[in-house]
């Protein structure tokens, strides 16, 4: 077989699952429809990313099921019912079809809410006025040790519709006078 050149091919095998992917939602909507985004994550030693997700939902305590199935998109605005909680978990993708693995946690939990707006936005035990008292209501709350601030986006004073420690440092910020009132975010 002189003259035929045969041209050496390369073949790398991915069974590397991507990681990192993580949903988020806001902690309560007072709208039916709320926005659900994730992060793309890595695929460190794979394929690459293809871009592509799986959104697992659970509703109430019921079962996980998938809501979007290879979902090219960041971002998504689900609509929900009064009263029911909503979480979800977010799977990366890549480009040799692996799928990142499945916790079956709760990445975000949304609650919905339509029936309560008048909140104070900081006024995380519900008196009415945004003082010390709350920082410590909120601290009690995240240590488990006191109940949740209801509706739970009073407990919300930075405005980013998540109820967490950045909120206890921002009411902090703001009695000791170098930071912004609580102010009420757009958590729809």
């Amino acid at each position: 077989m002189s003259g035929y050149w045969i041209t050496p091919v390369t073949l790398n095998y991915d069974a590397t699952r991507p990681t990192g992917c993580v949903a988020s939602s806001p902690d309560t909507s007072d709208e039916l429809s709320f926005r659900v985004s994730w992060s793309r994550g890595t695929d460190t030693g794979g394929s690459g990313l293809a871009g592509i997700f799986d959104i697992w939902l659970k509703i109430d305590n019921g079962s996980w099921g998938l809501l979007y199935d290879n979902r090219a998109d960041t971002t998504a605005v689900y609509t929900g019912l009064q009263g029911h909680t909503y979480r979800f978990e977010a799977l990366n993708i890549d480009n040799a079809n692996n799928i990142e693995i499945r916790s079956a946690v709760a990445e975000a939990t949304t609650r919905v809410d339509t029936t309560y707006q008048g909140y104070v936005p900081g006024d995380a035990n519900g008196n009415g006025q945004v003082n010390g008292i709350d920082i410590v209501y909120l601290v009690n709350y995240f240590r488990g040790m006191g109940p949740a601030p209801v509706p739970l986006l009073s407990g919300d004073a930075n405005g980013n519709c998540q109820v967490n420690g950045l909120d206890v440092v921002y009411l902090v910020n703001y009695f000791k006078g170098v930071g912004p009132a609580p102010v009420r975010g757009n958590c729809r």
